[in-house]
């Protein structure tokens, strides 16, 4: 079977991988993390990514309530009295859902996911 997408983690300068990504991309993704807000790489240019704290709180939130769901207006309720801004909140929902932490079902209701209650 072929390899369709490989994963790689390892510790680079921030110099050195900017001269890597200047030189060619295709198709790469990188996310950089650190003392600051983490940024995303993506051919070449950084965006601002979500604050970790965000995602950390909605998972925080839902392994609360493991077997309850919740709509997006009560987790973005929630996360608003914590004093995260709707922005963070919606990008840190997509996160946390991508990596598999949180699901989302019909009527657009979220509950923790079991990884979500091992990690987060």
């Amino acid at each position: 079977m072929p390899i369709k997408e490989l994963n790689v983690s390892f510790r680079i300068s921030v110099e050195a991988l900017a001269q890597a990504l200047a030189t060619s991309n295709s198709g790469m993704h990188i996310d950089v993390l650190g003392t600051e807000a983490p940024k995303q790489i993506t051919n070449g240019s950084a965006k601002q990514l979500p604050a970790p704290s965000a995602r950390r709180f909605i998972v925080a939130f839902l392994r609360q309530h493991p077997d309850q769901t919740f709509t997006t207006k009560q987790l973005r309720e929630a996360a608003a009295n914590h004093g995260f801004s709707a922005s963070n909140f919606y990008s840190s929902l997509t996160y946390a859902r991508n990596d598999g932490l949180i699901r989302k079902y019909a009527g657009g209701k979220y509950r923790i996911a079991k990884a979500g209650l091992a990690n987060g």
